[in-house]
């Protein structure tokens, strides 16, 4: 070997040294530090992209601020003494005054558990992929999908007693009689609140943190999915035991939306244009007059207003 081969290679004791210094508050060394103590999660779904780098502790946390208080308070309201509850032909628009709280009262705990925790709304799924309306095309799949599986249990139920049938569509025209008839744009606008809310509490909230409680295993989307969509059916109870079935379907439709999109977008258009339709029929005088004397088509009807 030659001396100019020799003094253009240098051992380990010749490298220089990096200088050693301290770690910069959000430099580079300490995020190094902070993906070591909290490695990335596999991603299976493009759900698990917004999921936010928190353990089992706080998302039980979240869940249990969220539910435990908002549940709480509901039940605290349905116990009201009945002597201080109007009667249905009286409550008028009262009902939407409550649909309205219901949901501001849900959305301000998700804004305080998250601000309380330092996590956006993207953690929860407020986020775009694409345009609105790519967003809006994957809704109307989302939209078809639910209605297709509500048609297919009217299939099925139209194997059950007549009488039990008929009870179900008796059942369904008294609860929309509780709502009293609006123009369509107040329709929409309060469906449209529902879809939000709903779907950021139950798909954004309830289902993440569920997924992110049952920690980084294959079946942890699909158990979260059914535990999210059972509980949204049955807070749904006073609907009957059927809608109770045909709502955490729908849920579940919702949720494999949400999940396959990553973002809740998709998920709120479809839940929101699916209240806005049933509304919409439950409303319609001359829909109802012309069903009126042909119970086959009102028994679909009240099994596809279901949800």
């Amino acid at each position: 070997m030659n001396d100019q081969d020799s003094e253009g290679k240098q051992g380990p004791a010749d490298q220089p040294i990096a200088e050693s210094r301290p770690a910069e508050p959000g430099g580079s060394e300490q995020r190094q530090r902070l993906s070591v103590a909290r490695p990335m999660r596999e991603i299976r779904a493009p759900a698990d992209r917004i999921l936010p780098p928190m353990g089992r502790v706080g998302a039980f946390f979240q869940l249990l601020v969220v539910m435990g208080v908002w549940l709480g308070l509901l039940l605290w309201a349905k116990s009201a003494p009945p002597e201080t509850v109007p009667p249905v032909e009286k409550r008028g628009y009262l009902i939407y005054v409550s649909v309205l709280i219901q949901g501001l009262l849900a959305l301000g705990l998700i804004a305080g558990t998250l601000w309380v925790s330092g996590q956006s709304w993207r953690t929860i799924g407020f986020t775009w992929r694409k345009t609105l309306g790519h967003e809006a095309g994957w809704a109307a799949l989302g939209l078809m999908a639910v209605y297709g599986i509500l048609l297919l249990s009217g299939v099925a139920l139209m194997f059950l007693p007549e009488e039990y049938v008929n009870q179900i569509v008796q059942e369904r025209k008294e609860l929309f009689e509780t709502f009293p008839a609006i123009p369509f744009a107040a329709v929409a606008t309060v469906m449209m609140f529902v879809g939000i809310y709903e779907e950021v509490l139950f798909r954004g909230l309830i289902l993440t943190r569920l997924r992110l409680l049952l920690g980084d295993w294959r079946g942890n989307w699909a158990t979260a999915v059914v535990l999210s969509s059972a509980l949204f059916g049955v807070l749904h109870l006073y609907e009957g035991y059927v809608a109770v079935v045909q709502i955490a379907l729908v849920s579940l439709v919702f949720s494999v939306l949400f999940i396959y999109r990553g973002s809740l977008i998709a998920p709120i258009l479809a839940h929101a244009a699916f209240n806005t339709i049933n509304m919409t029929l439950a409303f319609n005088e001359d829909l109802q007059k012309f069903l009126q004397d042909y119970q086959p088509a009102q028994t679909i009807l009240a099994i596809l207003l279901g949800g």
